[in-house]
């Protein structure tokens, strides 16, 4: 019996890592959830976006992605939604052994420097006005997925998810 390639799928701030959708993709890899809330160890008493932002940019991102990376010790295929991505790419450049970044709308990229050893495709819907630039593209030498007519949550529509589905059973 061949055993199939683990695949990881990290949630956006709101914590919805399991997806209906990705049930799909259990024909072609081992997949687990992870809700980033929980491995951010969000408290409870966080309950507004931007005390939940806040949380996540000054200690809850760098919990999240040391929790990961002891959780995750085997070469893996990532999908990490807005904030979940850059958890991904964070944990990447660290111990995280990534195999494929897929990251959507993972705005914060706009804020790397460095890009991690891995296959890398990004996804931002066009009208997402905190993606990376086109400099930050060539800088990083990545050709972005840009999905037309959609804002941040692009990831929320149904379209895109088959997408997203068709280019990750693609790995």
């Amino acid at each position: 019996m061949i055993k199939k390639p683990r695949l990881i799928i990290l949630s956006d701030i709101w914590g919805n890592s399991n997806p209906e959708w990705a049930q799909n993709l259990t024909a072609y890899f081992q997949v687990r959830h992870y809700d980033c809330r929980s491995l951010a160890e969000l408290p409870d008493s966080l309950t507004t976006e931007n005390e939940i932002h806040q949380y996540f940019v000054h200690k809850g991102i760098q919990k999240a992605v040391a929790k990961i990376c002891l959780l995750e010790t085997m070469p893996i295929h990532i999908i990490g939604f807005s904030l979940g991505g850059v958890i991904a790419w964070k944990a990447s450049l660290g111990d995280l052994k990534a195999k494929h970044l897929f990251c959507v709308s993972s705005t914060r990229l706009r804020l790397e420097t460095q890009k991690p050893d891995a296959s890398i495709s990004l996804f931002f819907g066009e009208h997402d006005i905190y993606a990376p630039n086109k400099e930050w593209y060539a800088h990083h030498q990545i050709i972005p997925n840009i999905i037309p007519n959609q804002d941040h949550k692009v990831y929320e529509n149904e379209c895109f998810l088959k997408l997203l589905l068709k280019e990750v059973s693609k790995t």
